[in-house]
């Protein structure tokens, strides 16, 4: 999965370059290029972040399994609460491991695609007339650094083993989008799709782009309310099962 990542992050970086090596001699070629949405604006740079972060539900799910669900299971918190950290620094740590590895997939690309395509137009003022698109680039990369990464670091407390945080795992981001597409579809309100947690996060996405559709209109705050609920609950739920756990001195 990773190779596929790193596949499709090189893939945007050689499109990139071709386009602005060609889009003065031959405007058309340089428009059929722009298809593939690799036009220096927020949509593309989103619709790249949107395909990077599929494979952070995997990579999430195994860093779930090894850092917390393991923990749990060695006794591990116990070993590491026993010295002189508190339940907060054990969070923080285990938090920013996390990150860092969504951020290689996320953050880092996208920033390097601005930089590449400013670096093509001979001049700085692609980056001085796009700071919305850089911003947008950190927003929506921290959106999908944060929220799944809490989550999981929850879920791992509950699911202490590691076939069972995946199934759940795997259920929040596979089964509810599914059942709330047949929701939908039952009641015919696109209401129902806000238990969709990852569609959630592309409305914030979006937002964070100025991209301000129809969708973004009537489901923008709900699932502001959602994901900032996810993330409170995380954080809850982390506190109250670090809270059970017996330190031995």
């Amino acid at each position: 999965e990773f190779r596929r990542v790193l596949f499709r992050s090189i893939v945007f970086y050689v499109l990139i370059y071709i386009k602005a090596q060609i889009s003065v001699e031959s405007p058309q070629v340089a428009r059929f290029i722009d298809n593939f949405q690799v036009t220096g604006t927020g949509e593309g740079y989103r619709q790249f972040l949107e395909t990077q972060s599929r494979a952070i539900l995997i990579l999430l799910a195994y860093a779930g399994v090894v850092l917390v669900a393991g923990d749990y299971r060695s006794g591990g918190v116990s070993f590491y609460l026993s010295k002189p950290i508190g339940k907060f620094h054990y969070v923080v740590g285990k938090t920013m491991a996390l990150l860092v590895i969504v951020g290689l997939l996320t953050l880092l690309p996208g920033v390097i695609l601005f930089l590449e395509y400013g670096l093509f137009t001979n001049s700085a003022q692609y980056w001085i007339d796009n700071p919305r698109i850089l911003a947008g680039i950190a927003g929506y990369s921290l959106l999908i650094m944060i929220v799944p990464s809490l989550l999981v670091l929850a879920l791992g407390a509950v699911c202490r083993r590691g076939a069972a945080l995946v199934l759940v795992w795997c259920s929040v981001f596979l089964v509810l989008p599914i059942f709330g597409s047949l929701l939908r579809a039952v009641f015919e309100s696109p209401d129902w799709l806000l238990i969709n947690l990852w569609r959630n996060l592309e409305l914030l996405g979006k937002f964070c782009f100025g991209q301000i559709d129809q969708k973004v209109q009537r489901h923008g705050w709900p699932a502001f309310g959602i994901v900032l609920g996810v993330c409170v609950g995380s954080i809850a739920l982390l506190h109250t099962k670090l809270k059970a756990v017996e330190v031995v001195e």
